[in-house]
């Protein structure tokens, strides 16, 4: 019998033994057991595969939660989405969150969209509202640069109001400069140049005022 047939029968015999299932090693002891059953689920893909993965991603072990993540930004099914989302939303490590963010960003779908939105309303560290913000520059649409200019306008920390304004001038097509490393004072008066201005532009994409930046009426209230 050729090696590849011994190795076909072999694990055919592992499936009648009722081996050939790594999700129960998704409740071992052993974090490097749980890491093999992870990404054993992730190379099956699927829905049912996505669900198990997802029951782990906010694993109260960082490692083997961060491996959950990985392998469900990797799957490409409806589930995996969903639950990257609510790792992203409900998960208390703001690592993770971020984590789960950055993966949703590969997976351009409406439901990572709005997840990027309430995470930018409401996520309460800059660098998960940060990532969020990033992912709307690749996902969002230009109805979000509201959302955007109204997050950058009472956004605290500095590098977050950058990836903000990063994610304003890709959804409008122009660059802003901002730089965090300036005065704070030179930052604000930045900051409200680039949000009227982002402000007008939007409403001269939407047809609400003509496309004249002298005009007072752009936003620059803000």
């Amino acid at each position: 019998m050729r090696s590849r047939d011994r190795l076909l029968v072999f694990l055919g015999l592992l499936v009648l033994a009722g081996c050939s299932d790594p999700a129960k090693n998704l409740a071992s002891s052993d974090p490097r057991a749980r890491v093999q059953a992870i990404r054993a689920l992730a190379a099956s893909g699927g829905d049912a595969a996505a669900e198990r993965v997802a029951s782990v991603a906010r694993h109260e072990d960082t490692a083997t939660a961060t491996e959950a993540i990985v392998a469900l930004g990797r799957m490409s099914s409806v589930r995996s989405v969903d639950a990257l989302a609510e790792v992203a939303t409900k998960e208390e490590r703001a690592e993770l969150r971020q984590l789960a963010i950055t993966a949703l960003a590969q997976r351009p779908t409406a439901g990572a969209a709005e997840t990027f939105r309430q995470v930018v309303r409401n996520d309460a560290a800059p660098e998960v509202r940060a990532a969020a913000a990033m992912g709307l520059a690749s996902q969002g649409a230009m109805d979000d640069v509201t959302l955007l200019v109204e997050a950058a306008g009472v956004e605290t920390d500095p590098a977050a109001t950058r990836s903000e304004v990063t994610a304003l001038g890709t959804l409008l097509g122009v660059r802003f400069p901002y730089d965090p490393n300036e005065p704070p004072e030179v930052r604000q008066e930045r900051l409200a140049r680039t949000l009227a201005v982002a402000d007008h532009l939007y409403k001269v994409r939407k047809g609400l005022v003509p496309n004249d930046l002298g005009r007072e009426d752009h936003g620059g209230g803000r």
